[in-house]
């Protein structure tokens, strides 16, 4: 952002105040308005029941005192306006306007009270009112897919509507802690790696071509690609050179690039999909050689081999013309990018919050609620939770709502125990609508361990559209609709997607679980409790992401965690 708007509006010269009028005036309201020479600009105002009236803008670009040279030629100017129709002449100065050169003005005027002022502190008035985008810098394009990118950001957080009877929890979205972020560098005394810490900002600087972000599930990867680019948008206003054009990519963008209906390239997702709405007539390459793309991937983790192997050749690809990748992952190596292992590749990783993080994360998360930060941390401490899980921003946001919703009730010294009591919270909220009072929590239990079941066993994140979701339980559940209404399945089924939090409708069209470990959880638990048998899949598996982490929560249900250890070693 410009740090000294006031010295910014004062260098602007004429050109540059005029446009800058030109968006600033449509801001305000009045949207018929047509510039009529180099320093004049007129406004056709429509007045019901009183017709047709035009304001005139006359624009200086020094300052305006009493003793003006010109002072003759602007009052003759101003006169002749006002005698050809204008009825009110607005005086712009990008610096001040004495009043006593506003004096001399309003004398000489053939109609009275017909001239208004704006000086440097008007106009930095009305930018901060109606235009504040300006600020940022002048490529309207640019500007208009920044504004898109940062609205689509809170989309994105996972812990976002998560329990929507609480408006509190909203503030979630504005808590940033940044992580602890470890850069992996080669030991010139010897042949390991060493790691050096870094601040988020020089982890955009370290990125030559790709740049890899390690970390375990809820240490909040998507939270910080989002960061990335919301910096990257930052730099657009102070750099003189190429802008950033961050681009975020999820797993279902990725799908698209292999969906039935016939494989398309990245380019071809990023150019038709992303940007062509605010960059309209500009062709792929076009934008590389204006912009510096910035492509931020969520993850490839999911997907299988031969669609991976496609996915990262194309990245190279885009890489060999410049453009930067962020890329997250659970993984620790991803030996796909061998092609770009030469060629500064940076590998960058996320480690869980240390205690003085937890307390920074607390007290804005109680803020203005007396003691309950301390009450969360001392609660913490008590069971040792620090030292027994992940600290994540995930898990640390569900043991706050717990501690929150549970009146400060002591909290559950597990992994599966948060999970298991942050799903009842949220599960066993009351129904208002009757009709579908059938749907109790065991019944909505068993909905998302299914569906979770059945993500896990696919192939490649495919999700189930909202069709393909209610038609999938209708066939599940068609064998007990002696006991369920199946006509009430379909607004049950909305129920469960829009209400209990663990849901999301992506695009409108897809159902997902809100985050990786929502499903894992569901999965594992639906494997302990009807699936025995497939634990086998869970060992056979282990080495896929999703697998290994429902792996994980399965072994925290069950009591037969020693021989479920073995089978894992074994593998």
């Amino acid at each position: 952002m410009v740090n000294n708007k006031k010295e910014f509006i004062e260098k602007l010269n004429t050109e540059e105040l005029v446009q800058l009028f030109e968006n600033l005036l449509p801001n305000m309201g009045l949207t018929s308005v047509k510039r009529t020479s180099v320093n004049c600009v007129e406004v056709e105002i429509s007045v019901p029941n009183a017709g047709n009236y035009i304001n005139c803008y006359l624009f200086f670009n020094e300052p305006l005192a009493k003793g003006y040279p010109h002072i003759a030629i602007l009052i003759e100017e101003i006169n002749k306006k006002l005698n050809s129709g204008c009825s009110k002449i607005y005086i712009v100065s990008n610096h001040s306007i004495s009043t006593g050169l506003q004096l001399e003005l309003e004398r000489g005027s053939s109609k009275k009270k017909s001239i208004e002022f704006y000086q440097n502190s008007d106009i930095l008035t009305n930018i901060e009112d109606n235009y504040s985008d300006y600020w940022r810098h002048t490529d309207q394009s640019l500007i208009s897919y920044e504004k898109e990118f940062e609205n689509k950001m809170t989309e994105s957080f996972q812990i976002k509507k998560l329990v929507e009877y609480k408006a509190a929890y909203q503030k979630l979205l504005s808590i940033f802690i940044e992580p602890n972020l470890f850069l992996r560098t080669d030991d010139k005394q010897s042949t390991k790696k060493a790691f050096t810490k870094i601040h988020l900002e020089r982890v955009i600087d370290e990125n030559d071509r790709l740049l890899m972000l390690h970390g375990d599930p809820g240490t909040g990867k998507t939270r910080l690609l989002n960061e990335i680019g919301r910096l990257l948008i930052n730099r657009n206003t102070k750099n003189s050179g190429k802008r950033y054009l961050p681009i975020f990519i999820d797993t279902i963008n990725l799908r698209d690039t292999i969906s039935e209906k016939g494989e398309i390239d990245l380019c071809t997702l990023i150019l038709e999909n992303r940007l062509k709405e605010h960059f309209d007539g500009l062709s792929f390459d076009e934008l590389v050689a204006n912009y510096q793309l910035v492509l931020l991937v969520d993850s490839i983790d999911e997907f299988e081999e031969k669609f991976k192997t496609k996915i990262t050749n194309e990245l190279e690809s885009l890489m060999d013309k410049g453009i930067l990748v962020f890329l997250g992952t659970r993984s620790n190596t991803l030996e796909a990018f061998k092609k770009s292992a030469g060629k500064n590749l940076k590998d960058v990783y996320i480690q869980k919050f240390n205690n003085q993080q937890v307390e920074k994360f607390a007290s804005r998360y109680f803020e203005g609620k007396g003691n309950r930060a301390e009450g969360l941390l001392e609660s913490l401490r008590e069971n040792k939770i620090l030292d027994k899980l992940p600290v994540t921003p995930l898990n640390l946001s569900l043991m706050s709502i717990l501690y929150e919703e549970t009146n400060q009730q002591e909290l559950p010294a597990t992994l599966n125990d948060i999970y298991d009591k942050f799903s009842n919270l949220l599960l066993g909220r009351t129904m208002v609508d009757k009709s579908i009072d059938f749907l109790d929590i065991t019944v909505k239990e068993n909905i998302l361990g299914t569906y979770a079941l059945e993500l896990l066993k696919r192939k490649n994140s495919e999700l189930l559209t909202k069709d393909e979701f209610i038609k999938f339980f209708e066939d599940k559940l068609s064998s007990i609709s002696g006991t369920i209404d199946i006509s009430l399945l379909p607004k049950a089924l909305d129920f469960i997607i829009e209400h209990t939090g663990l849901l999301v409708l992506q695009r409108g069209k897809y159902v997902k679980f809100r985050h990786d470990s929502y499903m894992e959880y569901f999965a594992a638990k639906e494997i302990f409790k009807n699936h025995r048998e497939m634990e086998d899949d869970l060992v056979e598996n282990f080495f896929d992401v999703n697998w290994q982490f429902a792996a994980v929560f399965y072994g925290g249900q069950s009591r037969r965690m020693s021989s479920f250890l073995e089978k894992i070693i074994k593998k």
